[in-house]
């Protein structure tokens, strides 16, 4: 009798160890989808910041160097005067 209440009591303590351990796989599988999430869009987000980066890197070389002719022409145009 003693040997069955103390196999009950070490049943009752693996059950109740089980349900926790259920309960703490879904949680940790809660936080890496959030991670997942989290990490896809700073992934994108740095992504749209390069492309954006380099659009306004040809948009800045543009502007240079139509400054650059646009200083040429303005020194060419006061020589000939």
């Amino acid at each position: 009798m003693i040997i069955a209440k103390s196999v009950e009591g070490y049943t009752i303590q693996v059950n109740n160890a089980s349900g926790k351990l259920k309960i703490l796989a879904s949680e940790l599988e809660s936080t890496n989808n959030k991670i997942d999430r989290q990490s896809s869009n700073w992934t994108k987000l740095g992504k749209y910041m390069d492309t954006v980066g380099s659009k306004l890197k040809s948009v800045g070389e543009g502007f240079s160097n139509a400054g650059k002719k646009l200083s040429l022409a303005s020194s060419n145009f006061q020589f000939h005067q």
